[in-house]
């Protein structure tokens, strides 16, 4: 091969570098542009998790509420900014969740799911209980109102008959039980006392709405 022919074989080389290299280097620019926005968008923190003050449903919709108003969509962001934001107790609670796994690389979906299910049972479901025991008729709510209330605790409860044929809830007859026990007015709880004497489990329900709708007009005293 001629001197001439190895220096064409040359130059012709070292353009298609200079090619590949130019379209490289516009191709990083592009994703730099691109990654600029949201490399430079600071996202603020986010409160601990502190189930004395709200439920776990509670805080977790405003994370997400929080994620979304700061354009947080990676789920590898979402996890990053939970395991840090979330508090040392739940973290901890996490670790013992996932005993044996790195939570760093469980999926973010996977964290809040194993949490939701944990807040969901018994922790949850016994200061739903006490909520529910003592609840009181408010001032200027009407009895109606304060049934509704009852029925929204309730539903985390888990009034549910240990009976596996059965599995009924009993609910209603709670909400019976917590409003003749805590009504401010003797003259109500004796009225309604009277009303639901003898009234058994199938007349539950019946006898409440006897009460609730005896009760639309009632308020509690200022």
């Amino acid at each position: 091969m001629s001197d001439s022919s190895q220096m064409a074989e040359l130059l012709a080389a070292l353009s298609e570098q200079q090619r590949t290299m130019a379209a490289l280097i516009t191709s990083l620019s592009q994703n730099s542009l691109r990654e600029a926005p949201t490399a430079k968008a600071s996202v603020p923190s986010f409160p601990p998790f502190d189930r004395t003050k709200e439920t776990w449903d509670v805080y977790f919709a405003r994370l997400g509420q929080h994620f979304e108003a700061h354009r947080v969509v990676s789920d590898n962001r979402k996890r990053a900014f939970l395991l840090s934001w979330v508090g040392s107790d739940t973290f901890e609670l996490l670790q013992k969740l996932f005993a044996g796994e790195e939570i760093a690389n469980v999926p973010y979906d996977s964290l809040v799911a194993k949490l939701s299910e944990y807040w969901k049972t018994s922790v949850h479901v016994m200061a739903a209980r006490c909520l529910f025991y003592r609840q009181c008729l408010q001032p200027r709510q009407t009895y109606a109102e304060w049934g509704a209330d009852l029925r929204g605790i309730g539903k985390d409860c888990q009034f549910l008959c240990p009976d596996e044929k059965c599995g009924k809830s009993y609910l209603d007859c709670l909400i019976r039980d917590v409003i003749v026990t805590n009504t401010p007015d003797e003259q109500v709880r004796l009225a309604a006392a009277k009303s639901f004497f003898g009234a058994g489990y199938r007349d539950c329900r019946s006898s409440r709405d006897r009460y609730e709708s005896h009760g639309d007009n009632q308020t509690a005293p200022t």
